[in-house]
């Protein structure tokens, strides 16, 4: 699992305030059970010396609903005087929603479950441009909804007749090859700007192929072709989603096979790659940790470093 997430709470000081809350919206209840678990959370919170203006600013946050496909499980960790500083989006739920204070963040919940996120976006595309949507997953505040609207709009490729025809088609697909080379564009700089582990590229297959020709060497080598999007509302949205799921449990199991190979090939050669309990701990509280491997079949075990 990747451990940047962590950063923001390294130096901070105490105490951390840590909620766990599933945020599960399945059924007609589902906001309403939300907002009961948070209220009950809160209470704790409150008597446990919470101060008022660290309520507010959870409040305000657990307020905004998580309407993001996949999403089970919610962990923000806050201290008292910087207020949040990780809001992490999970897709498991915990078992018992918590809320807790102490001299340490919980970050169990967020760390097994931390691999099963990926910071995609779903971009749906005709002849005319595309609908961007990133899903930020991981970070409960990072999602946006963007449009690329191309300056080319002979995009109907209309049966004139005569020697008009060939012009009118040409002039179509001229159209449709700038408006995709404009696509492209943005998405190679989102790449650069924000670089997502996915791309998900959906809608008209010809402009699919037309902005997937487009795209520039990063942006392609993250892309993957999936059938059913459209920009159009009234399109079987259930399907689709389907297979943006099955399309992001491809990019989990790929990640997952090359943190593996890197761990075997490093293992043993120069402590690139460390196993033992005691190494382990020593690089994490150096901050030498690029990638941590944890095997759900290891008991769980408490380890207490420093001051």
């Amino acid at each position: 699992m990747k451990l940047d997430w962590i950063r923001p709470l390294l130096g901070r000081k105490a105490p951390f305030t840590t909620v766990s809350i599933d945020v599960t919206r399945e059924g007609g209840r589902a906001d309403r059970e939300v907002e009961e678990r948070w209220r009950s959370l809160h209470r704790s919170l409150q008597e446990a010396g919470t101060p008022t203006s660290l309520l507010t600013e959870l409040d305000e946050a657990l307020g905004r609903p998580v309407r993001r496909l996949g999403a089970r499980g919610r962990v923000i960790v806050a201290t008292d005087d910087e207020g949040i500083l990780v809001d992490r989006l999970v897709r498991v739920a915990p078992v018992t929603s918590t809320a807790v204070r102490g001299p340490v963040p919980e970050l169990l919940l967020a760390s097994l479950y931390g691999d099963e996120n990926v910071d995609h976006v779903v971009v749906l595309v005709d002849r005319s441009g595309a609908d961007i949507v990133r899903e930020g997953w991981g970070a409960a505040d990072v999602a946006w909804h963007a449009t690329v609207e191309g300056s080319h709009d002979e995009i109907e490729n209309v049966r004139a007749g005569g020697t008009s025809e060939g012009r009118i088609e040409n002039r179509a697909t001229d159209s449709w090859e700038r408006n995709a080379e404009e696509v492209a564009a943005a998405l190679d700089g989102l790449v650069t700007r924000d670089a997502p582990e996915a791309i998900v590229l959906s809608g008209d297959k010809r402009a699919v192929s037309l902005v997937e020709s487009a795209l520039g060497q990063r942006a392609r080598a993250l892309t993957v072709v999936v059938p059913g999007g459209s920009r159009n509302p009234g399109a079987k949205e259930d399907a689709f989603q389907q297979q943006v799921e099955e399309a992001l449990e491809a990019c989990r199991a790929h990640r997952r096979d090359r943190v593996l190979e890197r761990f075997e090939e490093h293992h043993g050669k120069g402590g690139r790659a460390v196993s033992s309990l005691a190494d382990v701990v020593d690089v994490l509280r150096k901050g030498q940790v690029e990638e941590l491997i944890v095997s759900s079949d290891v008991a769980q075990q408490t380890v207490v470093t420093g001051s």
